[in-house]
């Protein structure tokens, strides 16, 4: 039976995987978050996607991608890490009100305007948020904590990366608020 050639005897690959320096990546270099673990019953929405994006030079092992709900969720973030987002508020458009009597009382005025600026915050999320769009409102608020989370790890291993390349350091202090200040946007 012949022996597989070792990992550091072979030409190095390029590949997307998650940062290699984290505790709960796996083996084979992919992104595990302890807290998604899902039973196998739970039901998958193919829309879910999940970008994640780190270079690194370790071709992937054989049957390291896994089966399961964290194995698809690997994929999923891939997927959407190639795909635009359109965030622009003003193409956010609030759903037609059907012909309703609409309250001129001062406080049901000022409890419309907040849910109104709930639901616009809302619909915004559900658009940064891969598959957002496809999901209930909590589904998708659970879904952003974890792509909070992915994303605030990628962010870190690309620093590291840039850091041992000799690049730029990363921002910090009251740099990290200057570079940082469009994302938070007017909301």
């Amino acid at each position: 039976m012949p022996v597989p050639p070792s990992p550091c005897t072979q030409a190095p690959r390029h590949q997307f995987s998650s940062a290699p320096h984290m505790a709960s990546a796996n083996a084979g270099g992919a992104y595990h978050d302890p807290y998604s673990q899902l039973p196998n019953s739970a039901p998958y929405n193919g829309s879910h996607r999940r970008s994640e994006y780190t270079a690194t030079s370790q071709p992937p092992p054989d049957g390291a991608g896994g089966t399961g709900p964290a194995a698809m969720r690997e994929m999923i973030f891939r997927i959407a890490a190639l795909q635009p987002v359109n965030i622009d508020p003003d193409t956010v458009r609030p759903p037609k009100r059907r012909n309703v009597r609409i309250s001129t009382d001062p406080q049901s005025v000022a409890a419309r305007m907040r849910r109104e600026r709930i639901s616009e915050r809302i619909r915004i999320l559900q658009r940064l948020v891969p598959g957002g769009t496809k999901m209930d409102t909590a589904s998708m608020l659970d879904e952003a904590i974890h792509y909070v989370k992915f994303l605030k790890t990628q962010v870190q291993s690309l620093e590291r990366a840039a850091a041992a390349n000799g690049q730029c350091a990363p921002p910090n202090g009251a740099a990290a608020a200057e570079a940082y200040q469009g994302l938070n946007g007017p909301w």
